[in-house]
């Protein structure tokens, strides 16, 4: 598998697919779909009049999609959403060699000479065979509103659909992929790319990018979608930097696809999708980009609010705009084109004049990012009708303009000079509230009283104190980093979603007091922890991941929590009774890449046991469908044998010599073995994709 260094906004950990999503271990950001929650990095409501997100990613929920670049969300009104919760969803991961897959799990396939063959269901073999290797599903940066990437001469190389291995929490990487070899478009025996060889009348893209996309997205040959078909396209991200597609049909929710060339790309081909609402890219457009494009009523781009009021067809129907611009804007000129904004994402690096902004007092939605030069923020102070705001600037010296703000329901700070957040206590109907290093705030004794909350991300100057949770009835969402005294989580019994990072206290009766937790994602902590038995009185826990946590005894009582789906290990150092392993027929992810079993736990860095020496611990989980074994020492892979219903596995980084082992499973999809001397490969004509880039 091609693992590429996707990178977390918030937290800037490579990020790791999973439920056909990037996720982060760390921080637990994700994307999440539509059916999973109102607010969406990637999702829109095609029934709402805003999809805005400062990521550029669709998003979605009651009023609004407003989503920003650090991911926030509310679960009210709006879709500005958090840094994630780890979701389940349908375990789809395909990838490989050869065709293209579709969103909840069926696949098309293209042969070597490029023929196109009728999907696939999910039930039926790998659904992917193809030309080369790639993906992973991207997130934006908080410096740019999305993301994109070209690559090399020649046409569009892989086209992935990832709707992939998927956990309800960390991290997977799986993909499908689409060859780039057209030149037999289709078993219809299309011809040429020209318009005349269509079998509709629709206007057909021409660059072999766009054809490719078509292709992937419908899964059958450009020429034989019909026009009628082409405008049910109504929002694309084309994220460059990442190789990243987010697309959304009038029927359906998000999907993602995943490539590794857009050379000979040519933006005027959007005209094809004539029913296209909202359009981001990390790039700038140039004039005749969007010609056709009528409905647009989203852009975001890296332009100027001048260049795309010249750009767009319609500037006065657009109500989501994302502007960007790094150097030479100085205030807002230009904003006066887009008179009905509801929804903005202003990025510019040079700004010091936001007073444009008060001649908006409708806005709903606004992110300001990397606004180093502004030192006046009470322009702010007339916007009495926003519900969502984000400022990430370091000149951000006072928060007061919120007392302003009746109505707003998300609220998120970064890396700012605030010292005080007493003016919270006028929001009382914030439902999402994010303060991420701003490192002057010391009491957040407020947000107790925010008790409509059901999201909170806080990230405390090391070592400090977390607020009561006792009146937050609505909680279900909470991030902590850097905490002291984790004691105040034993009254956040609402919560279902845990994740803390960097915390000094340990305290497991606290954490095991919270009994609707599913998912508890635990991180670099820094105490003493010699037994994690506390956790296995966790009655709806479906995910636990423990990266990078070193536990000074045996953790094998993990193993055997019974309503366990996915269990991460990766970078721990722990002690393991192998004797000891529960049975456990419900977990289905298991990854322990780099996992470090300690023959005396009590003692740190001590000698290591070698997983090859206990192979047969995986005959515990007969159901696991998903195995991350990466750089472990392993010399084999017999043991897939007594895992039936395998269908992904990673071994990146061992001493494996022979795939054969692989043949024996019916269901079997994908395998990453970067990495290995791999004597004994799989047949050509295997259906199974064999991925071997590191």
């Amino acid at each position: 598998m091609a693992k590429e260094s996707t990178k977390c906004p918030m937290c800037g950990t490579k990020l790791k697919m999973m439920n056909g999503r990037m996720t982060c271990k760390k921080c637990g950001y994700y994307i999440r779909s539509q059916s999973e929650q109102a607010a969406n990095g990637g999702t829109y409501n095609s029934s709402q009049q805003a999809g805005y997100q400062a990521t550029g990613a669709y998003g979605s929920s009651g009023q609004s999609g407003y989503q920003n670049a650090g991911g926030y969300s509310s679960s009210g009104q709006s879709g500005y959403q958090s840094t994630g919760g780890y979701g389940s969803g349908q375990q789809t991961g395909t990838a490989g060699t050869g065709g293209y897959g579709s969103g909840s799990g069926s696949t098309s396939q293209q042969s070597a000479s490029g023929t196109y063959t009728p999907p696939k269901s999910s039930g039926d073999s790998n659904p992917a065979v193809a030309i080369v290797t790639a993906v992973t599903l991207a997130v934006v940066s908080l410096a740019a509103l999305v993301g994109i990437v070209l690559f090399r001469s020649g046409a569009l190389d892989h086209l992935i659909n990832s709707n992939s291995r998927n956990s309800s929490s960390a991290s997977n990487r799986a993909e499908s992929s689409v060859s780039s070899d057209r030149e037999s478009a289709s078993s219809q025996g299309s011809g040429s790319r020209d318009s005349s060889n269509s079998s509709s009348d629709a206007v057909l893209p021409q660059s072999e990018f766009f054809c490719l996309v078509a292709e992937a997205i419908w899964e059958k040959p450009y020429q034989s979608i019909t026009s009628d078909e082409y405008a049910s396209l109504t929002a694309l991200q084309l994220n460059r930097d990442d190789r990243q597609i987010y697309y959304q049909l009038s029927d359906g929710d998000t999907q993602t696809l995943t490539y590794q060339s857009d050379y000979g790309m040519d933006l005027s081909d959007l005209s094809s999708f004539t029913g296209l609402e909202w359009f981001s890219i990390d790039d700038d457009l140039e004039k005749g980009d969007l010609n056709g494009l009528d409905n647009l009523y989203g852009v975001y781009a890296e332009n100027t609010f001048e260049e795309l009021a010249d750009i767009i067809p319609h500037p006065e129907n657009i109500t989501d705009l994302g502007v960007y611009d790094s150097i030479f804007k100085h205030n807002l000129s230009g904003m006066d084109a887009f008179p009905n904004l509801l929804y903005l994402s202003l990025n510019y690096e040079s700004v010091e004049d936001i007073s444009a902004l008060s001649q908006f007092p409708d806005l709903l939605g606004l992110q300001l990012t990397d606004c180093e030069d502004v030192n006046d923020y009470s322009p702010l102070m007339s916007l009495t009708n926003l519900e969502e705001l984000r400022i990430q600037s370091s000149q951000l010296k006072s928060i007061d303009f919120i007392r302003q703000m009746p109505n707003l329901t998300s609220f998120g700070i970064e890396d700012t000079q605030v010292s005080s957040i007493s003016a919270l206590e006028s929001c009382a109907g914030l439902t999402f509230l994010s303060l991420i290093g701003n490192t002057e705030i010391d009491d957040y004794s407020v947000i107790s009283g925010l008790t409509q909350l059901t999201e909170l991300e806080l990230e405390l100057n090391y070592g400090g104190t977390l607020p009561s949770l006792a009146g937050m009835a609505q909680l279900q969402w909470l991030s902590v980093k850097y905490a002291g005294d984790l004691a105040p989580l034993k009254d956040a019994a609402s919560v279902t979603y845990l994740a803390l990072e960097d915390c000094s206290g340990w305290e497991l009766d606290a954490v095991t007091s919270m009994q609707n937790l599913t998912t508890l994602v635990i991180n670099d902590f820094s105490s003493y922890v010699d037994s994690l038995e506390p956790l296995t009185h966790l009655p709806n826990l479906t995910t636990l991941s423990l990266e990078d946590t070193s536990v000074f005894g045996n953790i094998e009582e993990i193993f055997g929590i019974p309503t366990l789906r996915c269990l991460y290990l990766d970078e721990c150092q722990v002690g393991m009774n192998f004797d000891n392993i529960p049975t456990n027929e419900t977990l289905e992810i298991l990854s322990m890449d780099d996992i470090t079993i300690l023959k005396d736990p009590t003692y740190n860095n001590g000698d290591a046991v070698s997983l090859s020496e206990h192979y047969d611990m995986f005959e515990h989980f007969p159901n696991l469908t998903e195995l991350y074994l990466a750089s472990l020492k392993l010399d084999s892979i017999d043991f897939v044998e007594k895992l039936p219903k395998l269908q992904y596995l990673d071994i990146t980084d061992n001493n494996v010599t022979s795939l054969k082992p692989l043949e024996s499973l019916s269901d079997f999809r994908t395998v990453w073995c970067g990495q290995n001397t791999i004597l004994e490969n799989l047949p050509e004509n295997s259906p199974i994709s064999v991925i071997t880039s590191d």
